[in-house]
Parts: structure tokens; sequence; C-alpha cells
């Protein structure tokens, strides 16, 4: 599975970003709103948003950012036996399937977005 965090507009109920989480095979996708990408945050929502809900992923497979790459996501990876798999800095396309669902998900959010500008978490 492939992770991502998108930065968005702040919403009235505080949200800022929107983790991602997708499936590389069924090209499935996990989104979930997020108030801060910090550390604890993002793994609290790997743990009850695609371990509990789907299943442990076989990789998991994200950028170099510090969400990501910390002790507490490294902690429960280690827990669950997942092993972490970092693209490389600066070249988005190693982890294209993201990418792909990043430009989907802004061209629907853009457009709800439109209209509904300050609740786009719902």
């Amino acid at each position: 599975m492939a992770t991502e965090i998108l930065q968005l507009p702040r919403s009235t109920q505080g949200y800022v970003y929107a983790f991602m989480c997708v499936n590389h095979f069924s090209r499935s996708v996990i989104l979930t709103s997020l108030r801060s990408k910090s550390a604890p945050v993002v793994a609290h929502v790997l743990v009850s948003h695609v371990i509990c809900l789907c299943t442990t992923p076989s990789v998991l497979l994200s950028d170099n950012g510090i969400e990501f790459r910390n002790a507490v996501l490294a902690k429960i990876c280690e827990r669950y036996g997942i092993p972490e798999t970092f693209v490389t800095a600066y070249h988005p396309a190693c982890n294209s399937v993201v990418e792909w669902m990043n430009r989907k998900i802004l061209d629907i959010l853009r457009h709800v977005a439109s209209r509904l500008h300050e609740s786009w978490e719902d």
C-alpha cells in the first residue's frame, strides 16, 4: 500500500490535511481528513483506518516526509511486520499510483470545494 498526505485549504472544522492510502493491487483508496500530520496522528489513522478496517499491508510505501519516517510509525510497522519502503526524494514518479490518485482527488475536490469550500472534509 502506498500512502500520501495532501494539504488542502483549512475547513471550518479545522481540517487541513487528507491522508490517502492506495492499494496497488485493487487501486482502492482510503481517504481520511486530518487536523495535523504529526507522527502520532498519522500512526493512529494508519492503524484505525487501514490495518483494523482493511488488512495489514504487505509493504508500506511512502515519501520521505517526517510524518512517515519516524520512530512511532517504525514501531507500529515492526509490531505488525510491515516493511517500510521510501521513494526517492524529489522524484514523485517513483510513487506514480499515488500521484495519479492525488490528481484525481484534487480534481474532484476542486469541483466540490467551489461550492462547499469550508466543508470539504465531509
